[in-house]
């Protein structure tokens, strides 16, 4: 995935606009007045460069970082309480992996991670959500 940064809520036509004419979509798009942040899943963008020069053409102040992965626990009520969101970035935290973004709903929590450490994290977050072993 990329992570994009919009520093200003303001410009957030303008990035919907060029996101619609480079047919790319967001996923956890979450922008306020002060701006925010948001990820585009890669799958369906076969040229990252050239989306990459044109949403910058629209946008000049948007921040686009590559190299990145999302990883995420999927369940019931998992934002009921703070201790499933803690336990997430914990195990993040174990295996090596510093989340540059953390979304909490009560369906999923997710990350945005650098992608080197998407495999150790993925084992981590496996052994403790599905396997149920905190040790």
């Amino acid at each position: 995935v990329v992570l994009g940064h919009l520093p200003h809520g303001s410009q957030l036509g303008a990035l919907l606009s060029a996101a619609e004419s480079a047919q790319i979509s967001f996923k956890d798009l979450s922008i306020g007045p002060k701006g925010g942040s948001f990820v585009i899943p890669l799958l369906n963008v076969p040229d990252l460069p050239r989306v990459r020069k044109y949403l910058l053409s629209q946008v000049p102040a948007l921040e686009l970082h590559e190299g990145h992965s999302l990883v995420s626990v999927v369940g019931d009520r998992l934002a009921t309480t703070a201790e499933p969101l803690i336990r997430f970035l914990s195990a993040l935290l174990d295996s090596g992996a510093a989340p540059m973004l953390s979304i909490g709903t009560p369906l999923r929590l997710s990350a945005v991670i650098h992608r080197s450490c998407a495999d150790a994290a993925q084992r981590a977050l496996h052994k403790l959500f599905v396997s149920g072993d905190s040790a």
